[in-house]
């Protein structure tokens, strides 16, 4: 993955956003089910290929 060339200072306030924002968010009411991968930028039909990216998503 490439990273943003962000000077030190803005990437401090990213961080200070993305935690304000995490803190309003409500607990979850139940667990997740599960944890499965998703590949980014591409369908559930598509084949999955070495250097594809993807994340866990929780379900």
């Amino acid at each position: 993955m490439k990273q943003l060339a962000m000077p030190k200072s803005e990437i401090t306030i990213a961080e200070v956003l993305l935690t304000l924002n995490n803190a309003e968010q409500a607990d979850p009411l139940w667990p997740s089910f599960l944890d499965s991968p998703q590949l980014i930028d591409k369908h559930g039909g598509q084949e999955y290929k070495d250097g594809d990216e993807y994340i866990y998503w929780p379900n």
